[in-house]
C-alpha cells in the first residue's frame, strides 16, 4: 500500500499515541500503528522526517524528545487538538480555503503557510474524512482572472481589459489602476480607478476579457484610499456618495429574526425586539443587492421607510403575485 500523500493524518497519529498512557513511542510501533489504523504503509525513513518536522515547524513546534534504547516522547504537555469552531468562523474559513486554491500561481501560498498550516490541522480528522465540504465553481469563469488581478494590486500596475456587461451586445476597453478585489455571493469583483473620470468602478470578474497589465500607463489610486473605509456602507458591491445614503427601517419576524440576531447585514444594523418580531434599522446605498435579499424573505420582512422603498417593492410583488396568479 502506498504512503499518504498527506503528512497531517500521520502528524495527528503520532500526537494521539505520545499523548496516551504509555510513555515511549517505537517507530516499529508507529509503522503498525499506520498500517492498522490509516491504512497506509509508511517507511521508518518517512516518519523520522514527520518527527522532525513536527518538532522544528514554527506552526507546531511539538516538544518531541527521544530517550535511548525507549522510544519517542512528549519533554512536557503538549496537543494538536482541533480548536472549536463556530458556524461563523467555519464558513470563513471556508471562504478562505476557496480563495487560496484559485490564487495558487500569486506566491500568497508561500506567504501564508502559517495558516495553511493551521487550517491542515484543524479541518482534518485522523480517519482522513473532510470536516469541511468546500462548493467548486469551476464554471465561474471570473476565477481565472483572480491570480494576475492579485498580482496588479500587489505591484501598483495599471491594467486593460475588454468588459461585457450583461445588457450589453458589445464589449468595450476599460482602463483603470487596480485597487481592491471585493467577493459577493460567490462572484468576484475589482474596483478600479480610472484617473480620467476620477471615479471609482466594480468590475465583474466572468465579465472581463483579454485582461493584461500595460506598463506605459501611471499607476494611480485616489488619495488615502482604504478598502474598509470606502466600502464601509455598502451592501453586497452598490457604491455611492454620502448623499445616496438610504435610512432603512424594517418590521423582521421569525425566522429572519434568528438569523439577523447572529449575522446582521451591516454594521450598522440595529435591532430593536417585541416578543417575536423586531425593529430592525441600518443605513446603506440601497442597490439590486439588498433589493434581491429583502425579497427573498417574503413574508418575514416589510419594509416600513422610507416610503418611495416600500412603494417600489410593493409594485414589484404585485406584478409578481400576478404573473403566479395567471393561468398557465
Amino acid at each position: 500500500m502506498p504512503e499518504t500523500k498527506n503528512p497531517w493524518l500521520r502528524y495527528l497519529l503520532i500526537d494521539r499515541l505520545l499523548n496516551r498512557q504509555q510513555k515511549y513511542l517505537r517507530l516499529d510501533e508507529l509503522v503498525e500503528a499506520c498500517l492498522a489504523e490509516l491504512d497506509i504503509q509508511v517507511a521508518k525513513r518517512t516518519l523520522e522526517e514527520d518527527i522532525r518536522i513536527m518538532r522544528n515547524s514554527p506552526d507546531i513546534l511539538a516538544p518531541i524528545a527521544i530517550k535511548k534504547g525507549q522510544g519517542y516522547y512528549y519533554s512536557k504537555p503538549f496537543s494538536l487538538n482541533s480548536p472549536t469552531l463556530t458556524e461563523n468562523e467555519l464558513q470563513r474559513l471556508k471562504q478562505a480555503l476557496l480563495v487560496l486554491e484559485q490564487l495558487k500561481e500569486t506566491g500568497l501560498n508561500q506567504e501564508l503557510q502559517s495558516l495553511i498550516t493551521k487550517l491542515n490541522l484543524s479541518l482534518e480528522n485522523l480517519s482522513g474524512k473532510p470536516v469541511l465540504l468546500l462548493d467548486r465553481y469551476e464554471l465561474y469563469s471570473g476565477y481565472k482572472h483572480l491570480a494576475p488581478l492579485v498580482n496588479a494590486i500587489r505591484n501598483k500596475q495599471s491594467i486593460r481589459f475588454q468588459y461585457q456587461k450583461f445588457d450589453a451586445s458589445l464589449s468595450r476597453e476599460v482602463q483603470v489602476s487596480p485597487l481592491v478585489l471585493k467577493e459577493h455571493l460567490k462572484r468576484w469583483y475589482l474596483l478600479g480607478y480610472d484617473a480620467h473620470s476620477n471615479t471609482c468602478k466594480n468590475y465583474g470578474l466572468d465579465r472581463i476579457s483579454h485582461l493584461r497589465t500595460d506598463t506605459t500607463i501611471p499607476y494611480n489610486a485616489p488619495e488615502h484610499f482604504d478598502a474598509h473605509d470606502f466600502f464601509k456602507n455598502t451592501f453586497g458591491i452598490s457604491i455611492g456618495q454620502p448623499e445616496d445614503l438610504v435610512s432603512i427601517r424594517m418590521l423582521v419576524h421569525k425566522p429572519l429574526l434568528y438569523y439577523l440576531r447572529e449575522a446582521p447585514w451591516h454594521s450598522s444594523m440595529k435591532i430593536e425586539e417585541n416578543n417575536d418580531s423586531a425593529w430592525v434599522s441600518m443605513q446603506v446605498y440601497y442597490g439590486p443587492e439588498l433589493r434581491k435579499e429583502i425579497l427573498s424573505w417574503g413574508a418575514s420582512l416589510e419594509v416600513l421607510e422610507p416610503k418611495w422603498l416600500r412603494e417600489e417593492l410593493a409594485k414589484e410583488i404585485e406584478v409578481l403575485a400576478k404573473a403566479y396568479r395567471q393561468k398557465t
